[in-house]
C-alpha cells in the first residue's frame, strides 16, 4: 500500500468536515498533501499567465501569416518569372550558337559569361517590378504586358513552378489574368 500512495498526490481542506484524508497520511513517505486553496491558487496564477502570453502569440502568428501571404503573393507571378526568364535565355541559346561558330572556345565561354550577367541584369527590374505589383495586388496588368511583349503564352510552364504553387485559398493574387 505504501507505493500506492508514492504514485498519488493527495489533497484535503483544512476544515474537519471536508477532511476525507487522515491527518497522518503525510507521515507515508512519497506522499504530498496539497490544500485545494493552494492548487487553486496555482491553476490561476498560471492561467493569467497564459492569457498574459496570448497578444505576444497572436502577434507571433500574424508575422508567420504576413511572411506567408507576401511568399504565397510572389509564388503567384512565379511561372511569369520563370517563363519570362525561359524565353530570354532562349534567345541567349540562339544568339551564343549562331556568333559561337565564329569565335574561339575561349572567346566563346567570355561571352557566355558576359550574356549570362547581361540577361541577369535585363530580368532584375521586371522581376522586381512583378513581385512588387503582386504584393500591391495588382499584378494582372504587368503580367499582361510582359506576357505580349516576350510572347510568353508560348513558353511552357516548368514542373518545378507548377508544383510550388500553393493552394488559390491562400493567394488572393490568383485573379485570372487573360
Amino acid at each position: 500500500m505504501n507505493q500506492l500512495f508514492k504514485a498519488v498526490c493527495l489533497t484535503h481542506q483544512k476544515t474537519p468536515l471536508a477532511r476525507s484524508i487522515a491527518p497522518d497520511a503525510e507521515t507515508v513517505a512519497g506522499v504530498l498533501l496539497y490544500p485545494p486553496d493552494a492548487i487553486q491558487s496555482q491553476a490561476s496564477a498560471a492561467l493569467e499567465r497564459r492569457l498574459a502570453a496570448v497578444p505576444q502569440g497572436r502577434a507571433i502568428i500574424a508575422e508567420s501569416m504576413a511572411g506567408l501571404q507576401d511568399r504565397s503573393e510572389e509564388t503567384e507571378v512565379s511561372p511569369t518569372i520563370q517563363k519570362l526568364k525561359n524565353a530570354l535565355e532562349q534567345l541567349r541559346q540562339d544568339e551564343m550558337k549562331r556568333f559561337g561558330k565564329k569565335m574561339s572556345p575561349a572567346e566563346a565561354g567570355l561571352l557566355d559569361e558576359i550574356t549570362r550577367s547581361l540577361m541577369q541584369k535585363v530580368l532584375r527590374q521586371p522581376v522586381l517590378q512583378l513581385k512588387a505589383a503582386c504584393k500591391r495586388g495588382e499584378p494582372g496588368q504587368l503580367v499582361e504586358s510582359l506576357t505580349a511583349l516576350f510572347d510568353l503564352e508560348r513558353q511552357p510552364v516548368p514542373a518545378q513552378v507548377r508544383s510550388a504553387r500553393p493552394p488559390a485559398s491562400l493567394t488572393p493574387c490568383l485573379a485570372p489574368t487573360a
